[in-house]
């Protein structure tokens, strides 16, 4: 009885059309952080493109838990505002990283208005990195040409929202984790967490997204 009850919630999330906002959006935020990496030149470190999977994973589900509410047209702006905002992140920290070979954080971002002084350098440097500013854009425009005519009214029940959040405390444990066995030293993911603020380390070593993650928590 337990056996197919189980059984019959996990066909349930695994449904197409169900699990298919995770996967999308996961997709999407490796894809920018792929760029961000191509274009600044980061190495690529197997433990680096594990926690950047793991972060864009677990953003994705705590999306989809929140999606799982709404219905229709809420969906669809909700889905296009968090790709239109992260390809507006990964851009803004791509042409700040070609000016000042770092990367802003949620401190400086507070300061914006001093980034006038720069920004004949600014439409400069958009105008240089153009492709890699719209090759950004690519995942706002899927989802905006092939989900145009789509509705997104497929319901979600307690079980799915339940074994998102198992799935995410999973993938937030496992993390974690990995942070605490890389060690303590300096510059390791565990100093950048707890104590350091190395921009262009973190962002080579846990991805952009973890990186603006911590900042805020020391914000």
């Amino acid at each position: 009885m337990d056996f197919n009850h189980n059984n019959r919630v996990i066909k349930a999330y695994l449904h197409i059309e169900g699990i298919m906002p995770v996967i999308f959006l996961s997709i999407s935020l490796i894809f920018m952080e792929t760029i961000l990496k191509l274009k600044t030149e980061a190495m690529f470190t197997a433990i680096g493109v594990f926690y950047l999977i793991t972060a864009s994973i677990a953003i994705s589900l705590v999306f989809y838990f929140v999606y799982s509410f709404l219905n229709g047209i809420i969906r669809k702006i909700l889905i296009g505002f968090f790709l239109f905002f992260m390809a507006f992140l990964f851009s803004s920290q791509l042409i700040y990283y070609d000016i000042f070979k770092t990367f802003y954080t949620v401190y400086s971002a507070g300061k914006s208005s001093q980034v006038l002084v720069f920004m004949d350098d600014i439409l400069y440097t958009i105008g240089v990195n153009h492709l890699w500013v719209l090759s950004l854009l690519i995942p706002f425009g899927v989802f905006g040409f092939f989900c145009y005519k789509s509705k997104l009214v497929y319901r979600y029940n307690w079980s799915q929202r339940a074994v998102s959040l198992v799935l995410l405390l999973i993938i937030f444990g496992i993390f974690t984790l990995g942070i605490n066995v890389e060690g303590k030293e300096m510059l390791s993911p565990y100093d950048i967490f707890v104590h350091s603020s190395h921009p262009v380390v973190s962002v080579n070593k846990l991805g952009l997204v973890t990186t603006m993650g911590f900042d805020l928590q020391r914000t």
